[in-house]
């Protein structure tokens, strides 16, 4: 039986901490919340995860308010859609070549399908992924 490999999307194959930096200072400002962090850096050292719920609920949102998190994921959804991530150097050829090794790759995120499917599509990595498990996948 070949071998696995099960990895992460963002941090891993996209560096999508900016992109995360900006969606909160977006969603913050929507639900009239403080977001009081000015850089990557001073939002890295309260970065927290898992980060649905923990860090929503660190910045004053209601986590268990069904209609305040539908109207985040709308939100979330509409901004990942808009978003450009740079892919991290070379992890294209690094997942190529797990493939080429005849490894089973496997992406298991909390991000949803929605947002990363798209760019891996873009990027030429979809065929790679043998498996793919999202954030609706699970039980919330």
């Amino acid at each position: 039986m070949p071998d696995l490999i099960i990895t992460d999307f963002d941090g891993v194959i996209l560096d999508s901490f900016g992109d995360q930096f900006n969606w909160f200072k977006h969603i913050c400002k929507l639900f009239d919340k403080p977001f009081p962090y000015t850089s990557l850096d001073e939002f890295r050292k309260i970065y927290v995860e898992p980060v649905y719920p923990n860090l929503y609920q660190f910045l004053g949102f209601d986590w268990n308010n069904e209609k305040e998190k539908s109207l985040i994921w709308e939100e979330y959804n509409k901004h990942k859609s808009k978003g450009e991530l740079k892919i991290f150097e070379n992890i294209d050829k690094v997942i190529e070549e797990i493939s080429k090794s005849g490894k089973l790759l496997a992406l298991a995120s909390s991000n949803t399908h929605g947002a990363m499917e798209p760019y891996l599509k873009k990027l030429g990595l979809l065929k790679y992924f043998n498996s793919i498990v999202g954030r609706e996948d699970l039980p919330m």
